[in-house]
């Protein structure tokens, strides 16, 4: 078990390092959020040391597959949570000594609860109702505003007349 002490010293180095993350996935029924807890640094003794304290998580390399970093930079390596439970034990150990901005970060995340406050409506405000939703392949977690989409419709339609209108002129 670790000491309050370096629960603390922890704690600093997330504020400084850190961040919280909404990891969003799409599942039958709609999508879900999932909290994210991370570090990246350089440094991959400091990152062992933050894992030994916080007992949960995984430290991999920060550049995977297709992401190469530049031939002179460091090599970097980066702590991630992203299971809701594990995320939840680093929050309320590292709470006590979190600043405010970082508190109201993690809550706008964890309040959540795994729904998506925005699957009521779509980004432009339109209600998602099954008169209004267009559904692809009978997938439910696929759909979209039938408002939004007609008007993109209508103002792509606009611009291919205007621009057929000058075309001709010239």
């Amino acid at each position: 078990m670790a000491t309050a002490c370096e629960i603390a010293w922890a704690a600093g180095f997330f504020e400084g390092e850190g961040y919280f993350s909404p990891n969003i996935r799409q599942l039958k029924d709609g999508p879900r959020v999932y909290p994210t807890m991370g570090l990246k640094n350089t440094d991959r003794e400091t990152l062992e040391r933050f894992h030994r304290i916080i007992g949960v998580g995984i430290i991999r390399p920060a550049y995977i597959g297709s992401q190469k970093r530049r031939a002179h930079h460091k090599d970097a390596w980066r702590w991630r949570v992203t299971n809701r439970t594990d995320a939840e034990h680093v929050l309320r150990l590292l709470k006590p000594w979190l600043s405010p901005r970082r508190l109201a970060r993690a809550t706008e995340i964890f309040d959540d609860r795994g729904d998506l406050k925005s699957t009521e409506r779509c980004p432009r405000g339109h209600l998602y109702t099954e008169s209004n939703v267009y559904r692809w392949s009978g997938r439910s977690s696929y759909r979209a505003c039938r408002t939004c989409v007609l008007e993109r419709q209508r103002l792509a339609r606009e611009r291919r007349r205007t621009s057929k209108l000058s075309n001709e002129s010239l």
